[in-house]
């Protein structure tokens, strides 16, 4: 069975700015927050999302394209999908108490650019869910990281 399925992907530029909208956006480079990610358990760089959680699940470097490959997890408990069979009527799935769903995005951050481009599927953290799980990491009250959208002009450059 062919099966093609088309994905999108968005391209952000990462800046830090004041939370109180005050003074201008400066770039912002993401290496720093991988590098304390990376030193992190997964439990300790797993983050509140609304009634969920999130985190950075697998980072990796490719020091001679000087990007990250980074995926990102939305663990949920809600909303879980049904398992089915041909020619068995569909049960509701259980989860144990420390299981989840995870929703990933993939994301590619290029370091001399500070861009981002994100893949993600729809019930995965969105643009925004990666500016609330970034700031958290970063930890700072006064200020958040954003992705501002880049506009694509044209796809195939």
């Amino acid at each position: 069975m062919d099966y093609t399925r088309k994905i999108r992907i968005e391209y952000y530029q990462v800046v830090k700015a004041k939370r109180d909208g005050s003074g201008p956006d400066s770039l912002f480079a993401l290496e720093g927050l991988i590098a304390k990610a990376n030193k992190m358990s997964l439990e300790d760089r797993t983050y509140q999302y609304y009634q969920e959680e999130a985190r950075l699940d697998k980072c990796l470097y490719n020091s001679v394209l000087d990007v990250w490959y980074l995926n990102f997890v939305r663990l949920r408990q809600t909303k879980l999908p049904v398992k089915a069979t041909k020619s068995k009527v569909a049960t509701s799935m259980s989860l144990g108490i420390d299981e989840y769903i995870g929703e990933d995005v993939t994301v590619v951050y290029d370091c001399a650019n500070k861009i981002v481009a994100v893949q993600r599927n729809r019930d995965s953290l969105s643009a925004s869910g990666l500016e609330v799980y970034l700031t958290e990491l970063y930890g700072r009250h006064d200020e958040g990281i954003y992705l501002r959208p880049v506009p694509v002009q044209d796809m195939f450059d």
